[in-house]
């Protein structure tokens, strides 16, 4: 009974390593022959396709031998016709679900339009597919199932939930794991108004300091800070909450010393006081190159005037005009 035992746990996981392997050789058979080539990173759209597949591929590792037990004594051609068709509604619904995140949460594949849908759902059928065959072909050959083929079709869904949840929960830890060491004090002159730039990962910039866990960063009269702190920004579904979530303090200080704490604003109005609004973290250029540049970008408005916004531009352009002259020292 153990060795029949551990026969299906290696089939099982077999069948998941044979649909993520399935689903990169699609993915690249595509981009082969369409137009979306130039479109798509593939370094990063192989590792979200595989998040994305992986609960349903477990889930059916788990179900399958239930599910398939609908196929007891059943003729070929009815084997043929049950697989495909389960394999194309699951392929219809988790592309529907895994585009829906893409689309709302924009990112991923760095395509979002309708014509992704049909891709992602050719990949998932052809690999849920392959899972089903080679299940049925060598589970049904390692035991003698009873009927509970309901059974199967209701746990499917319920081990796909939960096998989703289990790896939003890893990857939600993971992506917030920085933040617990990643607080940051910003010090901005008194009479401060404009754009604030926070470039990272630079060799030609400051170590910021520490104190009680934070950075210390002073913000001087061009906004323009160059920092050698090293800032990774994540790239998933998190990003968003990512950069919501940074612990960002902003004081402003005044000749004698004196702090006065500084709230975020959404927005500007007439009657706004001082305030900072973060507009985001950005990037210039591929990571991995040499010129490649990763920045915060922070607004400081100061009571009720306010400079024009589109000022940031030349401020930005400044900004990469310091870099290149320090890269050519």
């Amino acid at each position: 009974m153990s060795n029949t035992i551990k026969k299906n746990w290696s089939i099982s996981l077999l069948s998941i390593i044979l649909n993520l392997i399935s689903c990169c050789i699609v993915l690249w058979i595509i981009l082969l022959f369409t137009d979306q080539k130039e479109n798509l990173d593939i370094g990063l759209a192989i590792p979200m396709l595989v998040v994305r597949i992986l609960p349903v591929a477990i889930s059916i590792a788990f179900s399958a031998r239930l599910i398939l037990s609908f196929l007891n004594d059943k003729k070929i051609i009815l084997v043929i016709i049950f697989i495909i068709t389960i394999s194309a509604l699951l392929a219809m619904v988790w592309g529907y679900i895994a585009f829906l995140s893409t689309f709302l949460f924009a990112i991923g594949y760095g395509v979002y339009n309708s014509t992704v849908l049909p891709g992602m759902i050719a990949i998932y059928f052809i690999a849920i597919l392959l899972q089903f065959s080679f299940l049925q072909l060598f589970l049904s050959h390692k035991n003698k199932r009873i009927n509970n083929g309901i059974l199967g079709l209701v746990l499917l869904p319920v081990y796909t939930i939960g096998f989703t949840a289990i790896f939003l929960f890893i990857t939600f830890g993971i992506t917030m794991y920085p933040l617990l060491f990643h607080k940051e004090t910003y010090l901005i002159p008194h009479n401060f108004q404009g754009c604030i730039r926070v470039v990272y990962n630079s060799e030609c910039g400051i170590e910021a300091q520490k104190k009680n866990g934070r950075s210390i960063i002073h913000v001087p009269d061009n906004g323009l800070i160059l920092l050698k702190n090293e800032l990774k920004r994540p790239r998933n579904l998190l990003v968003t909450i990512w950069e919501q979530q940074l612990d960002q303090e902003f004081y402003s200080i005044d000749n004698k010393g004196n702090k006065e704490k500084l709230r975020h604003k959404e927005r500007y109005s007439q009657s706004t006081s001082k305030g900072v609004r973060i507009t985001g973290i950005d990037e210039r250029g591929e990571p991995g190159d040499s010129n490649f540049v990763l920045f915060k970008r922070f607004y400081v408005y100061n009571d009720s005037s306010i400079k024009n916004e589109l000022d940031c531009s030349t401020v930005e352009d400044n900004l990469f005009n310091e870099l290149e002259k320090c890269q050519n020292k």
